[in-house]
């Protein structure tokens, strides 16, 4: 972001500092820039970081599973998922993630969409076309039916002209596909190489 002084704008008694912008941050949250900075000790974890470890071992074994993390804000839940891939940083593993962010709490699969973007390696920068065109082609990649599964993973990734409007159903048989063709990624990327979401 630039500075670019200040503009006396109507209805404003004082003037007004304009700004602008240059390119997004790829610093999405303020522990990533800790991270950066440098972080203390990782001291009083060692037992959680311990249970995401033998859970890791467990899903190398063929036994996948989920485990959340809760704790209040501030109570070191990125600073423990840091230490966990560090942990583990030495494996054969593809990380995803997505996250929940206070100006996205009106977004509908946020985080899932953070996920399917990584996936299919959608930058900031794509517009609709080529989104559609490294979901096609991630979806042949990976053997997913392309028809069952393109339009929903278009609508949720917000591409004009999904081709959902086509298809007659109710909320809930959409909601149901969409949470379908998710599954049908996610297993196909799993097969391939062990995910951590």
């Amino acid at each position: 972001m630039r500075r670019w002084g200040e503009k006396k704008i109507k209805g404003k008694a004082e003037p007004v500092k304009i700004y602008q912008f240059i390119a997004p941050s790829t610093r999405r949250t303020r522990f990533d820039v800790s991270a950066e900075r440098g972080l203390t000790q990782f001291v009083g974890r060692e037992r959680d970081l311990d249970l995401l470890m033998n859970g890791f071992e467990r899903s190398k074994e063929g036994r996948g599973h989920a485990i959340s993390i809760v704790a209040e804000a501030g109570g070191g839940k990125s600073r423990l998922l840091y230490e966990f891939r560090k942990a583990v940083s030495n494996e054969n593993i593809t990380f995803l993630e997505g996250k929940c962010l206070s100006y996205s709490r009106g977004i509908a699969y946020h985080p899932i969409i953070d996920i399917l973007q990584s996936i299919v390696n959608i930058s900031e920068d794509d517009d609709d076309h080529e989104i559609k065109e490294k979901t096609s082609k991630a979806l042949q990649t990976l053997g997913v039916d392309e028809a069952s599964a393109l339009p929903y993973l278009l609508e949720i990734l917000s591409i004009k002209d999904s081709g959902l409007d086509t298809i007659p159903m109710s909320p809930e048989a959409k909601r149901d596909r969409t949470m379908d063709a998710l599954k049908q990624v996610v297993l196909k990327c799993a097969e391939i190489r062990p995910r951590l979401e």
